[in-house]
């Protein structure tokens, strides 16, 4: 009879609830492996066979049954769940006829159908598949036509039965205007708040019952911190003083900033007002926290019998701190009466250090509140460290199995239970290691330069280094067109902006142009910057990537002497080891690398960025880098001793060939890709810096080239392999960026320049400059 205790107790547990809060519970326990055997052999008599049917649907909806257990909505359905959003009729309607709308059991809207088109003014995008429900809406992975890029689609339902056609058309209307946000200075920064990309209305269709929400990048699809809980259990006291801290800084940037809505309106600060673990989205890797679903829309679509509330920054706060609780706790239900734990009166408070919980109860408005998001972040920036140790770690050292007798309720058994089984997971779970790197959004180009948000009126100045890259694709005639530069094509497009240009020259020194570019933007003598190598952000300044470039290493290319030439004796590759070597005077004839017997002539480009780069990436230390200064400087001496020749890279193109095939002489350079590619006098030689050799030029055919392709006679059947650049893959490769102020006081011209870079028209133009897009782009 004893060996029955587990299955009586957790019967007689169940059986406490009514049907459906009977089928969450079931569900829920059932993740567990150690407690689902003894849930199947209750089962007949927890779910009569009239309830088979409904145990194996909610079964299927499993997340959406947990995570909104108690929510009553749309009951004028009659759904027999007692929320549409969590029933799975309505996607069997459409799984057994793509043309359904409604639910066959309720009426209910459908859900979308794969493959469905949906027309927006900034795209069409087809539905691939349902991802499930948050909030009060449903979503899908989808993906914009044209261009391929990935979305997610949010479908919020404004269903006949609950909004008249008069409701239905202003809740559109507010959608339209309202779903959306930017910073009213046209500035793209990442504070962790997911942005909409586009809402899709029409307040004129007073039968189309559905809008939607479009956001174009894949953190959208993280789980929520419901979510999390249901999967992983209770977090630790440190892991949620590192959500605070993160959620706190989003809230104080939403809370203080000026935003710009679709309609045009600006507003100064919004509050979130639908915080809570539905809203907060979780990057599990990288452990970074989302806020998505403002109230600001996500409320246009609450039944019109909801109370209006108006979100108010305090108010945030307060749902923050039921969060945080939440999250220490791990359910936020009691067990017993199935409603919210509230905080005050919660026994287990002394479990945790009296610092973060002092914190949180004054988050929550029952202890001093903060006055804002600001002081209650350096409040918390302030509390000692937590130690990494759940809270239901510490519930088992108060409640030992060894202590528990029959006599007892069936729920301490059972919350001893639990309490081990969330230990075990627990175990697991902190065993696994948090990455904490940088979490970026992919960026989707933007079609037109009209389409980007224009540039503020006026007239401004930017600077880049004189000998630089940028220079070169902005001021050199015909690389776009006959008789035409990048500067006269944009700023013909800049409409009543005009953008002044001025470089700065330091022969001396490579990377005292690029030091001195960046102090102008810093001392606010110039708005922006465009330079290159930027290789960390600081507390004033931060920048945008727009382009690619990358040096290549090329050696003389002779078709009248191919079998003798060096590509084919270097095999097509040059190691950064063999590129020290030749570049600090160590080899002066190739057959020291198995090449010909041919003098070697080093030559280095004029170009700043070049010159920085090689010598960081390639010589790295400090003895060679002094050892290639001291060969460059030789230039200036006598011609018979070894040296460096300095030119620019078209004129060295010209003498690597000469050297060749006059001389006897075997050349080697590196220049930016922008001007060696298409040059078909000279061979970019693959790198190997560690691993395989990577070549930055590809063919049609998804092949490298090799020193067997006819540069010459195939050109348009090869080009720069995007993907090694967008990826840092190619060791060689960098990013061209424009830099600009955080200061949200100074005009926002650079980052709105750099939006207009970031178009694909943009991009166009760049490519024809010899520059990497950001992404590959239509051949037409």
């Amino acid at each position: 009879m004893l060996t029955n205790i587990p299955q009586i107790l957790l019967k007689a547990y169940l059986q406490r609830y009514n049907s459906p809060v009977r089928l969450n519970r079931y569900n829920f326990l059932e993740r567990f492996l150690w407690i689902k055997p003894i849930l199947e052999e209750i089962k007949p008599e927890l779910f009569p066979p009239d309830v088979e049917e409904e145990t194996a649907t909610t079964e299927a909806d499993k997340p959406a049954a947990t995570h909104y257990a108690n929510e009553l909505h749309y009951i004028q359905y009659r759904c027999q769940t007692r929320n549409p959003l969590n029933c799975t009729f309505p996607q069997q309607a459409v799984q057994e006829d793509a043309r359904a709308r409604y639910c066959l059991k309720c009426s209910f809207p459908a859900t979308l159908a794969e493959q469905t088109n949906l027309k927006g003014n900034r795209g069409t995008y087809t539905v691939e598949n349902l991802l499930g429900r948050r909030g009060m809406g449903r979503l899908y992975r989808g993906t914009q036509l044209g261009d391929s890029q990935p979305v997610t689609i949010k479908e919020y339902l404004l269903p006949q039965k609950v909004f008249n056609g008069e409701e239905l058309s202003q809740h559109k209307a507010a959608f339209i205007s309202l779903a959306g946000l930017n910073l009213a200075d046209g500035r793209m920064q990442d504070f962790r708040l997911i942005f909409p990309w586009e809402a899709i209305a029409d307040p004129t269709n007073l039968v189309e019952e559905r809008c939607y929400l479009i956001t174009k990048n894949k953190l959208d699809t993280y789980p929520t911190l419901s979510s999390y809980l249901a999967d992983n259990g209770a977090m630790t006291p440190a892991q949620v003083q590192q959500v605070l801290n993160q959620v706190l800084q989003t809230l104080e940037f939403l809370h203080e900033q000026k935003f710009s809505l679709p309609s045009g309106q600006v507003r100064q600060g919004l509050a979130h007002g639908n915080l809570n673990l539905h809203s907060l989205l979780i990057d599990k890797e990288s452990f970074f926290i989302y806020l998505c679903d403002l109230a600001l829309w996500e409320n246009l679509f609450n039944p019109p019998s909801t109370p209006a509330t108006k979100p108010l920054p305090a108010n945030d706060l307060s749902a923050l701190g039921h969060v945080a609780f939440n999250l220490l706790i791990g359910n936020p239900l009691d067990p017993v009466s199935g409603t919210p734990f509230n905080p005050k009166d919660y026994p287990q408070w002394t479990l945790i250090s009296p610092h973060l919980q002092e914190f949180i109860l004054r988050l929550v408005g029952i202890d001093i509140p903060f006055a804002s998001a600001s002081t209650a972040r350096q409040a918390l920036l302030k509390l000692p460290p937590e130690k990494q140790i759940a809270i239901n770690d510490l519930l088992v050292e108060e409640e030992k199995p060894e202590q528990i007798k029959v006599s007892h309720t069936p729920l301490i058994i059972f919350g001893t239970t639990l309490g081990l089984l969330l230990l075990g997971g627990l175990i697991w779970f902190l065993a696994s290691k948090l990455h904490n790197q940088e979490a970026t959004e992919s960026d989707f180009l933007v079609c037109c330069i009209k389409d980007a948000p224009p540039l503020p009126n006026g007239k401004f100045t930017y600077a880049g280094e004189a000998n630089g890259t940028w220079t070169y694709v902005l001021q050199k005639p015909n690389l776009i067109a006959k008789d035409k530069t990048l500067e006269t094509e944009l700023q013909k497009q800049l409409r009543k902006s005009q953008l002044n240009y001025k470089t700065i020259d330091y022969e001396a020194n490579p990377s005292a142009a690029k030091n001195a570019v960046i102090k102008q933007v810093r001392a606010g003598k110039i708005n922006f910057a465009i330079t290159t190598l930027v290789s960390q952000q600081s507390n004033d300044l931060t920048y945008k990537e727009f382009a690619y470039d990358g040096l290549v290493v090329f050696v003389n290319f002779s078709y009248s002497k191919r079998q003798e030439s060096l590509p084919n004796a270097l095999k097509g590759k040059i190691t950064f080891e063999q590129l020290r070597k030749l570049y600090t005077g160590q080899i002066s004839n190739w057959r020291q690398l198995g090449g010909p017997d041919l003098p070697v002539k080093l030559y280095i480009p004029t170009e700043t960025e070049a010159l920085q780069i090689f010598e960081q990436r390639v010589l790295k230390d400090k003895l060679s880098i002094e050892a290639f200064r001291s060969l460059w400087q030789n230039n200036k001496k006598e011609a018979n001793s070894y040296k460096i020749t300095q030119l620019p890279t078209f004129a060295t193109l010209r003498e690597v060939i000469k050297d060749f095939e006059d001389d006897g002489v075997g050349g080697i350079a590196f220049g930016t890709l922008s001007k060696v590619f298409g040059q078909c006098s000279a061979y970019p030689l693959a790198v190997v810096d560690q691993g395989e050799p990577v070549q930055s030029i590809v063919q049609n055919n998804g092949l490298q080239i090799d020193p067997t392709t006819d540069l010459c006679n195939n050109k348009g059947s090869y080009y720069p392999n995007v993907q090694l650049f967008s990826t840092g893959k190619y060791p060689l490769a960098y990013p061209i960026t424009v830099v600009y102020a955080r200061d949200n006081r100074r005009s926002a011209v650079g980052a709105k320049f750099a939006n207009i870079l970031q178009t694909r028209e943009s991009q166009q133009l760049l490519s024809k400059t010899g520059l990497i897009p950001l992404q590959p782009l239509p051949k037409n």
